[in-house]
Formats: C-alpha cells, sequence, structure tokens
C-alpha cells in the first residue's frame, strides 16, 4: 500500500501491483476495505479485480488521475452531475467529495457493478447519489449488454452496450435518453455530464 500510494515514480507502479498484490495479502482472502483517496470515502473491494484493485491499492482509478482532477475542479458549484457508464461510480464519488450537496445520477447497465455501486453509496451515507441500472442511448427502451472482461478476464468494467437485441441468450438491459430522463426528473440544467 505504501509503495502504490507514496513511491514517486509512477512508470510501472501499476504493473508492480499486478504483479505481487496476491503475495502482499496472502492467505487473508481478496476481499478488502478501500480507503480512497477522495474525501475519505470508502468502498468494498475484490481484489481478483483490475479495477477494485486500483481502488484499494491506489485510492482512485490510477490510470485516470490526472483526468479525475480536471473532474473534480469542474464539480466545484455543481448543482446536477450525471456519470454516464459510472461503472464503480469513482466519478460519482470524487463529484461528491469535492461538491457533497450536488445530486449525482449515475448510469450503470450491468447489474451487479450497479448494486456495488448502491452499496458504495450507503457505506458512505451518500444521499445524493442516486445509481440508476440503466444505459444512456438516444431513446428509452431496451439494448443488449455485452459482457467483456478484458485480455486478462480480469477487468469486468469493459462491457458495452449494442442495439442488436436478436442474439439468443442476450442479456437486456435498459436503456434512458437524457432529454426524456431530464425531463422526468425536473432538471432545467446539467453542470457536469
Amino acid at each position: 500500500m505504501w509503495y502504490a500510494r507514496c513511491f514517486p515514480i509512477r512508470r510501472g507502479k501499476l504493473r508492480v501491483i499486478n504483479a505481487f498484490w496476491r503475495a502482499a495479502v496472502g492467505d487473508q482472502g481478496t476481499l478488502r476495505l478501500a480507503d480512497l483517496a477522495h474525501d475519505g470515502l470508502k468502498m468494498r473491494c475484490d481484489l481478483s479485480e483490475m479495477l477494485q484493485r486500483q481502488f484499494y491499492f491506489f485510492g482512485t482509478y490510477f490510470l485516470e488521475e490526472d483526468i479525475l482532477r480536471c473532474w473534480e475542479a469542474a464539480a466545484k458549484g455543481a448543482k446536477v452531475i450525471l456519470d454516464v457508464g459510472a461503472n464503480a461510480g469513482i466519478y460519482s464519488l470524487a463529484a461528491l467529495a469535492i461538491q457533497p450537496h450536488a445530486t449525482v445520477h449515475a448510469f450503470e447497465p450491468t447489474a451487479e457493478i450497479a448494486a456495488r455501486l448502491r452499496a458504495t453509496a450507503m457505506l458512505n451515507g451518500l444521499d445524493h447519489l442516486n445509481v440508476h441500472e440503466a444505459a444512456v442511448l438516444n431513446k428509452n427502451g431496451q439494448a443488449a449488454l455485452k459482457r467483456f472482461r478484458g485480455e486478462l478476464g480480469d477487468n469486468e468494467g469493459m462491457n458495452f452496450i449494442s442495439r442488436d437485441l436478436g442474439d439468443s441468450g442476450t442479456e437486456c438491459v435498459k436503456t434512458v435518453c437524457v432529454d426524456q430522463f431530464c425531463q422526468d426528473h425536473s432538471i432545467n440544467q446539467i453542470s457536469i455530464l
């Protein structure tokens, strides 16, 4: 943990963590509670999942730290934030760490990922974080969720949506249109999307 968060050289740091995390945790299992770098928020993590491993060891999404800093700067003074394709919700959490009274609508179509984000919101008492188990498209309806876990099979956040519902065994998910969503929720202005 100290190496991941404090060692000043970034180059290769994620590869080192990915190579040695099993040795670091030993036989204590893979489930942990992460202390995030975003205002002391917490998240339950399964270290066998690449993205969750980054949250645990680095306290944030290591590969997007610079983008997250820009997002946090944009969140100052924000009232309504839409996090589309929220995944674990690190952008939602970062925004609420900066602007705790903003209303965040996080859209994540993968059921188990959305459930974990809801659990994270509950764990941190984030009443302003609304998790919607839906994909955002140009119209309300349904789409096919295509699951993809990356080349190594440990990156759950790479799922994507397809309009083609024709495959047998297709996992259908709800879709929402941002315009209709805003109308339905009396949202006149979005601060950050």
